[in-house]
């Protein structure tokens, strides 16, 4: 998935769906650097 985007649009439950991948992605891998970022309503969280 390097150099890709996903996107989940709706209400609580795709924010769940999100938190749950999140924490996913970061058990796999759980030594990387990433970011989490908050503009306006859209959260962004960033494999760096």
């Amino acid at each position: 998935m390097r150099g890709k985007s996903i996107m989940f649009v709706g209400d609580s439950l795709s924010r769940n769906q999100w938190q749950s991948l999140t924490c996913l992605l970061h058990s796999a891998v759980p030594n990387s650097n990433y970011t989490v970022a908050r503009v306006d309503d859209v959260s962004i969280f960033t494999f760096t």
